[in-house]
């Protein structure tokens, strides 16, 4: 595990937009894999937990939300960032319930999504120095 990256999924039905926000994913320079295909993301998901998944809501065959929680069945520290078109108080309420770390509305600028990756990255060194700090006071 490189401490000074995330490991990011990114995941759209729509290549073009899975191919834009991978784009603003690498400019923060952290690792990314991307799928169109909610199924493939699950599958490597569950081979190789990352840290972070930045997904739509709509798409073919298995919504976002329950993709969320399949992916939370495995590892509750992952930070899931949604990216949606639709804007209705039921996706906000779905969302806040999943513990969604943000919620975005399309079209989503590099402006937006940089500071939530940070947020996510900062969380990130928070619990590592702690884990640090307790294996020093144990060890």
């Amino acid at each position: 595990m490189d401490e000074n990256k995330l490991q990011v999924i990114v995941v759209d039905d729509d290549p073009e937009i899975v191919d834009t926000i991978s784009g603003m994913v690498e400019l923060t320079e952290h690792d990314v894999i991307s799928f169109t295909d909610p199924y493939r993301a699950i599958q490597h998901f569950i081979k190789k937990p990352s840290e972070l998944v930045l997904t739509d809501l709509n798409m073919p065959h298995i919504d976002g939300f329950e993709m969320i929680k399949q992916m939370m069945n495995r590892r509750r520290t992952t930070s899931f960032i949604l990216i949606t078109g639709e804007k209705n108080s039921t996706t906000v309420f779905q969302a806040r319930n999943l513990n969604v770390a943000e919620l975005f509305f399309k079209p989503v600028s590099f402006d937006q999504l940089e500071p939530a990756i940070e947020r996510v990255y900062q969380k990130k060194l928070y619990w590592i120095e702690k884990l640090k700090e307790v294996s020093r006071k144990t060890g």
